[in-house]
């Protein structure tokens, strides 16, 4: 698969999750791709990644849902989804690439997440980070008993 087709297959990937949880993802994401030295791949183009939500992605649902666009491997190999746990390193493993030649990396949606009151942000980015806020709320209420 060419780098152009695994990005456009990463976006697809990405839009149809935020359609499943009726909000947007936030991601940070880590291309690898390594040569053998003998002009023949070590590894072919795979994605890192760190995803982020206004409510808990289900790991099983985020490894299919890859899976069935990006295909399945031999010997069992595809996709490895987790729960997030900050001490084992996750965004330095995701990134680990960002300086080599055959890496590279791209982010979504992080405004929504790191946006720090008071900032200057635009109208159209104003809109965003109020409509976030509303799916936050509502999902708060969502959880009272």
């Amino acid at each position: 698969m060419s780098d152009i087709h695994a990005n456009k297959v990463f976006d697809e990937f990405i839009e149809r999750l935020e359609k499943t949880m009726l909000g947007p993802i936030a991601y940070v994401r880590g291309d690898e791709k390594r040569f053998s030295g003998c002009g023949k791949p070590g590894a072919p183009r795979h994605f890192h990644a760190v995803l982020a939500a206004h409510r808990r992605l289900d790991p099983q649902f985020v490894r299919d849902l890859w899976m069935s666009l990006a295909g399945r491997r031999e010997e069992g190999a595809g996709a490895d989804a987790r729960i997030y746990d900050p001490s084992l390193g996750g965004l330095s493993y995701v990134l680990k690439f960002i300086h080599q030649p055959q890496g590279d990396w791209d982010l979504g949606n992080l405004d929504l997440y790191l946006c720090a009151p008071g900032s200057a942000m635009n109208s159209r980015g104003r809109r965003r980070l109020a409509r976030h806020s509303e799916r936050l709320e509502a999902l708060a209420v969502e959880e009272l008993p």
